[in-house]
C-alpha cells in the first residue's frame, strides 16, 4: 500500500504515524510525499518527495496522475486547504485514470467549508450554535453590537483573523477589504474536535481538544476533554452531510453562555490531530483499515491527554532536484 500526501510541508509528524499504522497492521507500506518547495521538509521524511507546480497550475492534475501510476498509489491525502476543491473537482477523473482513492469530501462540502460566508449554513442545517454574521446593509448601517470578529472569507492559518472594538476600525478594515466577513464576537475558551468519517460519510470517531497556545493559526499545546455537548453537536453536523475521511470542526465553549458555538469546519487533517492520535484514536489505522475494506476498529480515547509541538530538524547536503526552493514571503 502506497499513501500519497499533497503539500506535505512540515506534515513530518503525521507522516510518520502512518508508517507506525503499517507496522501496527503488519502490511507493507509506502509513503510518497510532494510539494512545490525543494526545501519542504517532508519530502526527505518519505519513500519518494516528488516536486509538483503549484495547485493552481493547470498541469497540477496530470503530474500527479502520472506519480499516482509511477509509484502505484493506493489513496491520497490533501493537508491544506488550497488543495481540496482542486483534488475534490477531480476526484473521479484521478480515481477512474490511476485507481487511487482520494480521501477528500464532495465539492458542495469543499465550498461550504472553504467559503466562510457560507458555512454557518452547515451548522444551521444541524441546529447547532453558531456566531451570527452581520449583513452588508447591517455595517454600512451601524447597526453591528461591538466588539466584532472579522475575517476573509477564504483563507487559512488565522491570516486576517481580528478583533474590532470601534466602528472607525471596521469602517477602515471594509476599505481595505471590501469582502470581509464580520460576525458577533464570542468570549470563550476554544476548542477542535477532530473528526475521521468513512469513505461512505459515516462518521468513525470524534475527539475533542482544548486549544491551550496557537501560533500562526496552528495548534502548538492542546488537551483532549471529556466535551459531550461538542461531541453531540458534531454528530449532529455530520449526520447525513457526506463528509469523507478527516475533518475538524472549531467552536467556542463556556458553560455560562450556553451549548458549543461552532465557527468552523476544515475538511482536512489538522496539526493538533495527533493528540487524537495520541491519545488512542489511531485515524491513520483507521484509514488504511478503510482502504484494506475493513471496518475500522475505533473504541475510544485518552480524555486529559496534552499535546506539546515543538520543532525539529532534517539535514540534507542536496536537495531534489527541479524544486522552486522558496522560503516563505514574510
Amino acid at each position: 500500500m502506497t499513501i500519497l500526501f499533497t503539500s506535505a510541508g512540515r506534515r513530518v509528524a503525521l507522516i510518520r504515524a502512518f508508517y507506525r499504522a503499517f507496522e501496527t497492521l503488519g502490511i507493507s507500506g509506502r509513503v510518497v510525499a510532494t510539494d512545490l518547495s525543494a526545501t519542504a521538509p517532508a519530502l526527505y521524511a518519505v519513500d519518494r518527495g516528488c516536486i509538483v507546480p503549484p495547485v493552481t497550475s493547470p498541469e497540477y492534475i496530470e503530474v500527479l496522475e502520472a506519480i499516482c501510476r509511477s509509484e502505484d498509489v493506493t489513496a491520497i491525502i490533501p493537508t491544506i486547504d488550497p488543495d481540496l476543491p482542486v483534488l475534490a473537482a477531480a476526484r473521479e477523473q484521478i480515481e477512474g485514470s490511476t485507481g487511487a482513492r482520494v480521501i477528500v469530501s464532495p465539492p458542495e462540502l469543499i465550498q461550504l467549508t472553504s467559503d466562510k460566508r457560507r458555512t454557518p449554513e452547515l451548522f444551521a442545517r444541524a441546529g447547532v450554535r453558531h456566531p451570527r454574521q452581520y449583513e452588508r446593509s447591517e455595517v454600512e448601517a451601524g447597526q453591528v453590537a461591538f466588539p466584532v470578529f472579522a475575517k476573509p472569507p477564504r483563507g487559512f492559518a488565522a491570516v486576517g483573523t481580528q478583533r474590532l472594538d470601534t466602528a472607525d476600525d471596521l469602517r477602515s478594515l471594509l476599505a481595505r477589504s471590501p469582502d470581509t466577513v464580520v460576525e458577533e464576537y464570542i468570549e470563550g475558551p476554544e476548542y477542535s474536535c477532530d473528526v475521521l468519517c468513512d469513505l461512505s460519510g459515516g462518521l468513525v470517531a470524534a475527539v475533542p481538544r482544548r486549544r491551550l497556545e496557537v501560533r500562526a493559526g496552528e495548534v502548538t499545546r492542546t488537551r483532549t476533554e471529556e466535551a459531550p455537548d461538542i461531541v453531540e453537536a458534531v454528530e449532529r453536523v455530520c449526520d447525513g452531510a457526506g463528509f469523507r475521511g478527516p475533518i475538524i470542526l472549531q467552536c467556542l465553549l463556556d458553560e455560562q453562555t450556553g451549548p458549543p458555538c461552532f465557527f468552523e469546519i476544515n475538511a482536512r487533517f489538522g496539526g493538533g490531530v495527533l493528540a487524537a492520535i495520541g491519545a488512542g484514536a489511531d485515524y491513520p489505522r483507521y484509514l488504511l483499515e478503510m482502504l484494506l475494506g475493513r471496518k475500522p476498529s475505533y473504541r475510544t480515547y485518552e480524555r486529559g491527554l496534552y499535546l506539546l509541538r515543538y520543532e525539529d530538524a532534517i539535514y540534507r547536503r542536496e536537495l531534489i532536484e527541479d524544486g522552486t526552493s522558496v522560503w516563505r514571503e514574510r
